[in-house]
């Protein structure tokens, strides 16, 4: 072709000669008048060269134009290939457009040159080379025929342009060339991210004082160490799978062997370290003598590795040392005995004092480590003394002087307690001693009470267990001497005028310059005198009004009284013909429980059993008094009583452990809810507990429990009480018969409430008590009666209790408010109105608190409601809302208060509601506001089902007997080392069923008692609270539903304006002011109609609640702009969990509201609003061009945009935006395209990952846990760990058919509430029990329908803080359309 051109120059050269002859030829004719000849020859020619001119310029500027690219340097132009490909497509637009149809050989030759360069193009990649090494390149050069010596640096584009014959004809030996390198340059990639990795890895080392004060440098951070390992691990393994491995195989198994070795490292040492922390201070105290050396052994090789950890803190370095894993390995295995020889130590200490049996080892060993520290003792002195709380020192702290209860009474001791390390042998002699005293004291009251006739105790001086006990005694002398001689009448007469000298007595200002502890001590003690005396006038008036007047001691009805005598300086107790030792426990100002003819029932069977050698079994409904009934015996016995919540996670060898500890101290321990163990369990029991009852019986002195001789107390008894199995108590078994007959059963079904309430109002100082006890009890059985039957309502015992102590602090304040501290029976009524409404309407729903107040005024006529007035919380709480941008609305403020009473009650609280209706911001602005009143409030958050129970409630390891805690017993660890002026919150956010809240039934009564299978116990002040949030109380039994504080709040209370205007008023701040204002016309026009439209039709594919469904529509109205937009908007919004034929009406009524015409009227759905031309349009079928037989059969077929699929991608894809991000759960049958329309989706999205999890019945969190930790890379921040998606921005989790886990026998699946937290709260429990943050992810889920086999409704709690958008099967034409394009190509 270039020759062409040359010769067509020189040929043009020649005739412009010709030409130029010519013409003069022509011009001379002209002068001299001679005819011009006629050229014809000439002018063909011109013709012809010109035409070949015009042909062959073209093909130059081609050549010309390809000249200037194929100078350039390979290296350089292979990173702008793109200028070939603009060349190529400006050359073929010119062929295509320039020729009007003509062909020539020079376009048809230059047309194959640029298919040829195209279809050089896509090869143009193989050649490209950036990942080719230097043998690679000979291979390349050696494929495409290059002239022996060429270099890459010397290779130009032309060089390859040249050689495109050979690139074409070798294509598949450059694919494979270029995978190869392609294969081999990731893995020598990941060789040096290794060595890089060894390189720089060093140990993070933090400093530690050990026992003798050294510091020594140990290492932390050991989980991103392991992490790190384990990572270069799996890269490793991930580098097999290449089928190019084989060439570094010498330098990758070498890796292998060292990252193998390190990770075994670095557990032993891990373990070593931990362990050596632990024992360290203890041996290092010289605790275990016998044991020293092996532990100095360790100590030291511990101390010379760690010495050279420090001198080369590189990780690498750990594995030079010789003999390493021998070391480790015998490490561990003397540390493992020296544990051994601890445990043994412990029990020892436990055998020499007994009530450590009680408290777990770490506790255990923190107090013999610090035995003399006086802040250590305090912290702990309450968990093994019932009523101590904590104790007086004298001046150095080397004495202990006295002993205070948690009300603040002190009783000083006879004789002082030295303190020693021997924490074992003084706290013995405290035992001793404060028995001692209370002895002493006895004596000396009841020398008091008789010397001074009648009632002349001062009550300042005696503490409140030893005036009880006093009173006691002198009422059984003085009865006895009254039966005697016949004065019983007279005898009344001085007990009314004794208890009205109660009742009058200052106590609310007692002793005006006494501090209020004193007075408050004061007051408890005469109210437990006033409950006793009232007690002692019932036991006269029974003797009195006896058909046959009572005339000697030894008649029943003075017989089975529980009466008190002194004999030979000590207290005995009597009932019928048993008799038992007090034992002067000292019992702090426990509250006193009213004696009525239930308990009395109870006190008789419990002591005639314990009299025969049995045990006692009160058994009933839940809040009728079983436990409290046994822990005020125990009392009045002055035994130390233990309360044991069980439940299925206790074994028979930890029962064992506990009745060890009770049969050692002779104390009571009182098993609560006996029948939620499980059936081998109690079976096993019963054995151990007749062991114990025979010995007791035969007054033996040791006893043979879990292989060993054990020392018998004889004050020991075992009590169970249990709801009745079945009945609406879930979770519950029979006893076996075995069992049944080692107790004296006694039935408490029905507590004598009126009595009860008129004993408590008496003793709060209510002058109408006996009125308004009857009027409360009327009130709660006409509640019970004529109120709608709620599973979450309770009007039993506990309810009516609650508002009984609600009336006594509010005329304790109406006392402190008035001059004359005498309160007129009026304002007495008002009093219990007040407390009556403030109790009981927190839990009522909307009609029934109006049912609720109308019976108030039938009750209580002429009483005016006034409500209980917080003006400084109230203004707080306006101040939370503000500043959490949410409008004040006073139904949630009351609620607020609510709640604030209810905590102040209750130990634990249940908001109960639907899903949106504001159970979270109740409790958040709650919390704002108290701690903007300078309240300190720690909150610890969890959803219990969102883990496995062991994680939650903790576990013993059945091999090693080890106690592991679980998430709630850690943050109850937390909680009760906060001073009491810090409250604690421990929020349950989630599904309630028996099989782990009734493991808290102790802690959510009056025992605020945490038990654990490991023995061990957390008792809790009055600053811990327990709040529930839950949508459901289905599964609840009565059991804990009478122990709950409940605040209900409904569909009907949730106002649905204020979430939209405080939606409203978050959009204003990021849009502009015009259209944010004809937003919220739009929004008060149509939107509240559509909503009532769309729930009123009631007709979703997905269960979800009114928030939901308002949260939905509002999620496509950002960045609205004009009224078609709006109503587009709203229907995607509202319509979306809509069914097709309701969808379709929905739009139609939309589109008639708003005054909007579709384009097409017979195609609704298919209308939306087309933001280039501002107006309406209807979606058209868009196929891609790019639709090839390699696409077809890439696995993953192209998406043909029909106007289904459009109008699907439109419902979901605004909520992919990154702006505007949303979970979303998409819904549809079987094979309708919902993964096909999701990748799509996603693939539009940039820097994002998809991690996909198919969920099956078996699914739980754990396999989400381990995708995210997959797909994710963990970093520490100042807010503690969070998980962020690994090499990308975003990480979309999705999981495939999200409705097939299966719930458990609650209904509930676990996976369902592990997202939920992480949709609320956006983090998650680890292993650890750490809390660890979760960002940049993103939960989609996809689903079908329905409840066909196997798949299960979702919650509504989690449907409703999702999005959902509901697709159906695309129509026939349009799957013709689908089909005949993917069938086009092929």
């Amino acid at each position: 072709c270039i020759n062409a051109m040359a010769s067509l120059t020189e040929r043009r050269a020649e005739f412009d000669e010709i030409l130029a002859s010519m013409e003069k030829l022509k011009s001379d004719c002209r002068h001299f008048g001679v005819d011009v000849p006629e050229f014809s020859i000439a002018e063909e020619l011109q013709k012809d060269i010109t035409k070949f001119e015009k042909m062959w310029s073209l093909y130059d500027q081609f050549h010309t134009g390809l000249l200037e690219m194929t100078k350039e340097d390979w290296i350089s132009f292979r990173g702008h290939t793109y200028q070939l490909d603009d060349f190529l497509a400006s050359w073929m637009d010119r062929l295509r457009d320039g020729l009007n149809g003509e062909h020539t050989t020079v376009t048809v030759r230059l047309q194959k040159e640029v298919d040829k360069y195209q279809q050089l193009l896509p090869m143009m990649k193989y050649v490209k080379g950036e990942v080719l090494s230097a043998d690679h390149w000979h291979e390349l050069f050696r494929m495409l025929s290059m002239p022996r010596g060429t270099t890459l640096e010397r290779l130009t584009f032309g060089d390859i342009l040249g050689a495109a014959d050979e690139i074409l004809s070798n294509v598949d030996g450059l694919k494979e060339l270029y995978s190869r390198a392609q294969g081999e340059v990731s893995i020598r990639e990941a060789l040096r991210e290794l060595e890089l990795w060894g390189a720089g890895a060093v140990f993070s080392l933090t400093p530690y004082s050990d026992s003798k004060s050294v510091d020594i440098n140990i290492i932390k951070d050991w989980k991103d160490l392991v992490n790190q390992v384990g990572d270069n691990q799996s890269l490793l393994q991930s580098l097999k799978d290449s089928p190019y491995y084989q060439g570094f195989v010498d330098k990758a198994s070498l890796w292998e062997t060292k990252l193998a070795d390190l990770d075994e490292y670095l557990y032993h040492l891990n373990q070593i370290q931990r362990k050596w922390v632990y024992l360290e201070p203890i041996f290092g105290r010289g605790a275990l003598p016998r044991e020293h050396s092996r532990f100095k052994r360790v100590d030291d090789e511990f101390r010379s590795i760690m010495s050279d950890v420090n001198h080369d803190n590189r990780v690498l370095s750990l594995g030079n040392r010789t003999g390493l894993r021998q070391c480790l390995t015998t490490l561990l295995d003397q540390l493992g005995r020296c544990q051994k020889a601890l445990n043994e130590f412990l029990e020892e200490k436990r055998a020499i004092f007994p009530r450590f049996y009680f408290i777990g080892d770490d506790d255990l060993l923190e107090i013999l480590g610090q035995a003399t520290n006086p802040v250590v003792i305090q912290t702990h002195l309450k968990k093994l003394f019932a009523g101590i709380h904590s104790v007086q020192f004298d001046q150095d702290c080397s004495h202990i002087m006295a002993m205070k209860s948690l009300e603040g009474e002190v009783v000083l001791l006879k004789e002082p307690i030295t303190i020693s390390t021997d924490v074992e042998v003084w706290l013995g002699h405290l035992a001793e001693q404060m028995k001692w005293t209370l002895q002493e004291l006895l004596v000396q009251c009841l020398n008091d009470g008789r010397k001074e006739g009648g009632n002349g105790i001062n009550p300042n001086n005696y503490p409140s267990q030893i005036l009880c006990l006093a009173e006691q005694i002198l009422f059984t002398e003085r009865c006895e001497q009254a039966i005697k001689s016949c004065i019983l009448s007279e005898f009344l007469i001085e007990l009314d005028s004794q208890l009205e000298a109660y009742t009058n007595a200052e106590r609310y200002s007692a002793a005006s310059n006494a501090e209020d502890t004193d007075s408050h001590v004061l007051e408890l003690k005469l109210k437990s005198l006033i409950l006793d005396t009232i007690h002692f006038i019932d036991v006269v008036h029974t003797l009195i009004d006896a058909t046959v007047t009572v005339s000697s001691v030894g008649e029943w009805l003075w017989q089975k009284q529980l009466r008190f005598y002194m004999r030979d300086g000590k207290c005995i107790l009597k009932m019928v013909d048993a008799e038992f030792n007090y034992t002067y426990e000292y019992q702090g100002n426990a509250a006193k429980l009213v004696h009525t003819p239930l308990t009395d029932k109870c006190y008789l069977t419990l002591t005639q059993g314990m009299h025969m050698g049995l045990g006692g079994n009160p058994y009933g409904p839940a809040g009728t008094g079983k436990t409290e009934s046994v822990k005020a015996l125990g009392g009045l016995f002055g035994r130390q009583v233990l309360v044991f919540n069980c439940d299925e996670g206790i074994d028979v060898k930890s029962m064992g452990r506990i009745f060890i500890g009770l049969v050692k101290c002779g104390a009571w321990g009182c098993f609560d809810e006996f029948n939620r163990l499980e059936e081998a369990v109690l079976s096993a029991v019963s054995m151990q507990i007749q062991t114990i009852q025979a010995s007791i019986k035969n007054q033996a002195a040791t006893t043979e429990l879990l292989d060993k001789q054990i020392d018998l107390d004889p004050n020991a008894g075992i009590f169970i009480t249990m709801n009745p199995a079945g009945k609406g108590y879930g979770g519950r078994q029979k006893l076996p018969d075995n069992l049944k007959q080692l107790f004296r059963p006694v039935a408490m079904s029905r507590p004598d409430n009126e009595q009860i309430a008129e004993v408590i109002l008496f003793s709060e100082g209510f002058k109408k008590a006996k009125d308004l006890g009857k009027k409360f009890v009327a009130l709660f059985s006409l509640s019970m009666e004529l109120l709608s039957p709620q599973q979450h309502y309770d009007w039993g015992l506990r309810a009516l209790k609650t508002v009984l102590k609600g009336c006594g602090s509010l005329l304790q304040a109406e006392r402190a408010n008035s001059d004359n501290q005498k309160v007129s029976p009026e304002t007495e009524m008002k009093i219990a109105v007040q407390a009556l409404r403030l109790n009981t309407h927190s839990k009522l729903t909307f009609s029934d608190s109006k049912r609720f107040d109308a019976l108030i005024h039938d009750v209580f006529p002429d009483v005016a409601f006034q409500d209980v007035e917080h003006p400084d919380l109230e203004q707080a709480l306006r101040d939370a809302c503000k500043e959490a941008n949410l409008l004040v609305i006073e139904s949630q403020i009351s609620k607020a208060l609510e709640l604030m009473e209810q905590l102040r009650q209750r130990m634990g609280v249940v908001i109960v509601g639907p899903s949106g209706s504001g159970k979270s911001t109740l409790w958040k602005i709650l919390r704002s506001a108290l701690t903007k009143l300078g309240q300190c409030v720690k909150q610890y958050v969890m959803n219990p089902k969102a883990m496995p129970r062991t994680q939650l409630l903790g576990h013993i390891d059945i091999d090693t007997r080890e106690w592991t805690d679980g998430v709630l017993t850690y943050s109850a660890r937390q909680v009760v080392k906060e001073p009491t002026s810090v409250q604690s919150w421990i929020i349950c956010d989630g599904d309630i069923d028996p099989e782990w809240i009734e493991s808290l039934n102790s802690v959510l009564d009056d025992n605020r008692l945490l038990t654990m299978p490991s023995g061990e116990r957390i008792q809790f002040g009055p600053n811990v609270n327990f709040i529930f949030e839950s949508h459901d109380l289905s599964c609840a039994s009565p059991a804990t539903i009478s122990r709950m504080g409940m605040i209900f709040l409904s569909d009907e209370e949730t106002d649905i304006k204020a979430l939209i205007n405080s939606w409203l008023k978050s959009v204003s701040q990021t849009t502009s002011g015009s259209s944010s204002e004809h937003l919220e016309a739009w929004m008060e026009d149509y939107f509240y109609k559509a909503l009532d439209w769309v729930i009123s039709t009631d007709d979703f594919v997905v269960e979800t609640t009114l928030v939901g469904v308002a949260l939905n529509g509002l999620s496509h109205l950002v960045h609205i702009t004009n009224k078609s937009q709006f109503a587009c908007a709203l229907i995607k919004g509202l319509g979306g969990n809509l069914g097709e034929q309701s969808r379709l009406n929905f739009a139609k009524a939309v589109f008639q509201w708003t005054h909007e015409t579709p384009p097409d009227q017979r195609r609704l759905l298919d209308t939306y609003y087309n933001q280039n031309t501002g107006r309406l349009s209807s979606y058209q079928l868009e196929v891609p061009d790019n639709i090839g037989v390699d696409r077809l059969s890439s696995g993953s077929l192209p998406v043909v945009l029909t106007t289904d699929v459009q109008r699907s991608l439109d419902m979901f894809t605004p909520w992919l935006h990154p702006s505007n991000k949303h979970p979303f759960v998409l819904v549809g049958p079987e094979g309708c395209g919902k993964e096909l329309l999701l990748r799509y989706g996603f693939d539009q999205l940039r820097s994002t990952q998809v991690a996909v999890v198919h969920c099956s019945a078996q699914t739980n969190s754990t396999h989400l846990l381990q995708k995210l930790s997959q797909t994710c890379i963990v970093l520490s921040t100042n807010t503690g760990r969070v998980y962020r998606p690994k090499d990308c921005e975003r990480l979309v989790l999705y999981l495939k058919d999200l409705n097939l886990p299966k719930p458990d026998k609650w209904g509930t699946s676990q996976i369902i509430a592990f997202l939920q937290q992480v949709l609320t709260y956006n983090g998650f429990y680890d292993a650890n029990l750490e809390w660890v943050g979760l960002e940049g992810v993103q939960i989609v889920a996809s689903m079908n329908p329905g409840s066909m086999l196997g798949r299960h409704s979702l919650s509504t709690r989690f449907t409703s803080v999702v999005r959902i958008c509901s697709i159906g099967y695309s129509d026939r034409d349009q799957l013709q359309t689908v089909y005949s394009a993917y069938l086009t190509p092929v």
